[in-house]
């Protein structure tokens, strides 16, 4: 189903407020965007920070990203494994070396570490996705690693789509940036953008030139 640019723009705006934010949870605004997205041919809004996602907004999934970090612990410390954290074809990545789900193992967990949120974390502008770090803390108070999250809505938490792994030391993870429907796409629009800008400002002066002969 593809829906105009200035219908799908008003409906980012109606369903990123904080009013309706309060009221939609993590799987039902995926949902809701989802069916209506066409891949690249979202509103500009959604790409040049106009139709960014409040900061009020971003608070009220918070109980559902910390239920899936505590799901997360719970299935790493039993006996299913982290493997049902994720989604289908979802990856894990630990100090850039992808591992195989159905072997993995979280290399700092025991009972006496802690997993800590860290307070930044991003909420798509469409699609309901979220990137989300947490902190593992070993019982003396030293920071073991971070996890950094990116996170696809299903009923009652979210599931990973990918999750990398950085041990303290030896990996960090790079600054978190906001985005439309996937990490990455916002520099991705901002470089197109240059370059569309470019073509059309050759082809105008071209233009006055051949005008002027």
């Amino acid at each position: 189903m593809r829906v105009g640019k200035a219908i799908l723009g008003g409906l980012l705006a109606a369903l990123t407020s904080e009013s309706a934010a309060a009221q939609v949870s993590p799987s039902v605004f995926g949902n809701t965007i989802g069916k209506l997205m066409t891949p690249g041919k979202m509103p500009d809004s959604c790409y040049d920070g106009t139709g960014r996602v409040s900061a009020k907004a971003i608070q009220k999934v918070a109980p559902y990203v910390d239920r899936t970090i505590q799901n997360y612990r719970e299935r790493a410390m039993g006996a299913e494994g982290i493997r049902t954290a994720f989604m289908k074809h979802g990856r894990l990545i630990i100090d850039g070396v992808e591992i195989d789900l159905a072997r993995a193992k979280d290399p700092w967990l025991d009972p006496t570490v802690h997993l800590v949120r860290r307070e930044d974390f991003v909420r798509a502008t469409a699609g309901g996705f979220v990137l989300v770090r947490w902190n593992a803390i070993a019982h003396d108070g030293r920071v073991l690693g971070t996890y950094e999250g990116f996170m696809a809505p299903r009923p009652r938490e979210f599931g990973f789509r990918e999750l990398k792994l950085y041990t303290e030391g030896t990996s960090k993870p790079e600054a978190l940036k906001a985005f439309c429907q996937m990490p990455g796409d916002v520099e991705a629009w901002r470089e197109a953008k240059v370059k569309r800008d470019t073509e059309r400002a050759a082809k105008k002066a071209a233009r006055e030139v051949e005008a002027h002969n």
